[in-house]
């Protein structure tokens, strides 16, 4: 802490030094003058500083009003404006006052400077008088305040040479040394202010001692410090860590004003709102050495910034100008101005979507999961409308495709505005479908992919053909026809197995004589209906879904290719006549039996009812043609959706259902090979879908 003591000692003696330079540079004036022209000069001298004193504040008052007038004619403030104007006038009128008035005592400095050359002729041979009471007085102070310096030299150098011995002691810790090098350079640098302050002193000296004779008091002899190269002024030629480049005292003499340079904190490239403030530190050096003048700091743009206890605050977005001043003083020119101006921008935003890119019509609605750095709450809409539509924070799913989805922050005071956008494919469903030869072990293989042929996977591969399969409204779990368990030992009889969806869970719940047709799970997967008997007495059978509770429900004629009403109350089937097969109905007890379609010589067989509940579809066959008709759940409305045409004679058995009911899946010999495709039930326009050679599509959420 010593060194702190030092600086308030120096900075006491410093000011002392500025009174008493003030004294003896008004009272004795060049050229030489009676006693009463130097009273008159020190009174004029003394009115001219007040003077100056009162017309820089003038002029502070009217650069102030000038500021305040163009914001309020900014801001629309007709009051304001005419308030700050009558401001600005009045300052003015007080600096016209002030300038005269130094005018007039410019003119009066110089008559009594031209009387002063008269004396000069008319006692140019006279002899200086020997130095009076009050002069000596003033040379006893000066002197006293010298001594003072040089004993603050002498103590100073002790501290220099201790700091240097321990900077340059490697026994000490390295946070030992790096603190005697910040000793070091703060004594020396101290050492420069004694110096300044001696040099101060020897012009007062010298200003007494030139206007007489014979002074009671004399200078003592000057103390030069020997912690450096020997030389007073104090440069450091030293080889110690850290105290190379010190700064040259500032020139203290009687010819001028010293310069000084105002040193403002580092600023940034840019201030952040998020900061709030932004810590200043403004300083008047001279040679680089600090002169304890107050800079004054103020805000050219006082809605984008402020200072406030010494730190630029900033109010809102734009460009924050600062500029500071210091005016001087007797022993010091004003500085140059400094003007710096600094963007002050809202910190950026990001935002992230944190949900998958890809879903299924039938997984609607879907919450919306986005983050953003600020924290602040996001805003959701959609860019497809048509594909999907937001409300709040859930995205409702309307028709496959790319749903657009928009996250916008509109920002704050500190945020900036931010929106991205995140690219969301959605399918209608997915299909399960059969290749014949499997992938790679030769056997009928059952797969499960999205409507768009992506995330294809097979759930039931060999060692035997997997065929004939149906599956729950939910899709999750699947029953099919498969002779797995005896193919190896040359048993071709097939059974009725259940696997989830993801090909898990696979189980035989049939034994016994073949089960001809595929087996059919109700919606809610607690049922499944099958066609056993020979080709001329099959016949519709259901039991519970893990093979218990088996029933016959029709007992005449050849009855198959049944299908599930979509409340799973009912089911609809074909009855196969000697030259004819209409659709039918009956409960799940086998009664209320009702016929649908009655068409003489035409065949039609395997109804579907829609997901719905609204629509029946089903196969046609003229005998040589098949086509595929849709009518309305009561039997009206009937008509062809295709097989006509360009697609005659061209439609395999085998369709389904989309799960919004809009659509069917469906086989068709597409030159000469049988390929999957999707038509609108509505339009009927065809659009091939990607499953290669699947065959028997089924069509599930």
């Amino acid at each position: 802490m010593r060194w702190h003591s030092l600086k308030l000692l120096l900075v006491h003696l410093f000011s002392i030094s500025l009174i008493l330079s003030l004294l003896t540079s008004v009272s004795y004036a060049k050229p030489p003058c009676t006693n009463l022209q130097k009273s008159q000069l020190t009174n004029l001298q003394q009115q001219a500083f007040q003077t100056k004193t009162f017309l820089d504040r003038a002029k502070n008052d009217f650069t102030k009003a000038k500021l305040n007038y163009e914001q309020q004619v900014a801001a629309g403030s007709q009051s304001g404006a005419s308030k700050a104007r009558i401001d600005m006038e009045a300052a003015q009128i007080r600096i016209d006052r002030f300038n005269r008035s130094l005018g007039e005592n410019d003119k009066a400095v110089a008559e009594i400077k031209k009387k002063c050359d008269a004396n000069t002729k008319t006692k140019s041979s006279a002899k200086k008088k020997s130095c009076n009471q009050i002069e000596n007085a003033t040379l006893k102070t000066v002197v006293l305040q010298y001594q003072i310096q040089q004993d603050t030299k002498r103590l100073l150098n002790a501290y220099i040479k201790d700091a240097q011995t321990n900077a340059q002691n490697y026994f000490l810790t390295p946070s030992r040394r790096a603190q005697a090098n910040m000793d070091l350079n703060r004594y020396i640098q101290e050492y420069q202010v004694a110096l300044a302050q001696e040099q101060l002193l020897k012009r007062q000296y010298n200003e007494v001692v030139e206007g007489c004779v014979n002074p009671a008091h004399r200078l003592p002899a000057t103390f030069d410090g020997n912690w450096g190269s020997g030389s007073s002024s104090g440069s450091s030629s030293q080889a110690s860590p850290g105290t190379t480049n010190i700064p040259q005292p500032c020139k203290l003499d009687s010819s001028s004003k010293n310069p000084q340079k105002i040193s403002l904190s580092t600023f940034p490239k840019v201030f952040s709102m998020l900061d709030r403030k932004f810590a200043l530190e403004a300083k008047s050096l001279c040679n680089s050495i600090d002169t304890n003048l107050v800079v004054e700091v103020k805000s050219q743009t006082p809605t984008i910034c402020n200072i406030e206890n010494s730190s630029i605050v900033f109010i809102r977005e734009g460009n924050c100008t600062i500029i500071a001043n210091q005016p001087g003083n007797i022993n010091f020119l004003p500085a140059e101005e400094v003007s710096l101006t600094t963007p002050v921008v809202r910190s950026k935003q990001s935002i992230g979507f944190a949900m998958s890119s890809r879903f299924r019509l039938a997984e609607s609605p879907v919450t919306i999961v986005a983050n953003t750095n600020s924290g602040l709450d996001i805003e959701f809409e959609s860019k497809a409308t048509s594909i999907c539509k937001v409300e709040g924070a859930k995205v409702y799913f309307l028709a496959s495709g790319e749903c657009v989805l928009e996250a916008i922050q509109g920002g704050d005071a500190y945020w900036a505005p931010s929106s991205v956008q995140a690219k969301i494919t959605l399918v209608n469903g997915r299909i399960i479908s059969h290749t014949y030869g499997g992938a790679t072990d030769g056997y009928t293989d059952i797969y499960i992919s999205d409507s768009d042929g992506a995330n294809r996977k097979t759930i039931a591969s060999g060692p035997a053909d997997d065929i004939a399969y149906s599956a729950t409204k939910d899709g999750k779990k699947i029953a099919f026809l498969s002779a797995r368990d005896t193919w190896s030992s040359g048993d071709r009889t097939y059974q009725i197995f259940v696997v989830n969806d993801d090909g898990s869970n696979m189980l035989r719940i049939t034994s016994g004589p073949e089960i001809k047709e595929s087996p059919k799970i109700s919606p809610d997967g607690n049922l499944i209906s099958f066609v056993k008997g020979e080709d001329k007495n099959r016949q519709i059978f259901v039991m519970n879904s893990d093979g218990s509770g088996q029933k016959q429900l029709t007992f005449e004629g050849v009855n198959a290719n049944q299908s599930w009403a979509p409340d799973g109350r009912r089911l609809i089937y074909t009855s196969y006549s000697a030259d004819n097969c209409d659709l039918w109905s009956m409960d799940l007890d086998g009664n209320r039996k009702t016929q649908i379609t009655k068409t003489p010589k035409v065949c039609e067989f395997s109804p579907k009812w829609s997901p719905d509940g609204k629509s029946l579809a089903f196969m046609v066959s003229d005998g040589g043609t098949q086509y595929i008709d849709v009518m309305n759940a009561d039997g009206s409305g009937r008509f062809r959706l295709i097989g006509e045409g360009e697609w005659s004679n061209r439609v395999r058995s085998g369709f389904s259902w989309s799960p919004n009911s809009e659509e069917i899946a469906l086989v068709l010999n597409n030159a000469g090979r049988w390929q999957t495709f999707g038509i609108s039930v509505r339009s009927k326009v065809l659009k091939v879908m990607p499953f290669g050679i699947g065959l028997n599509p089924i069509w599930i959420p």
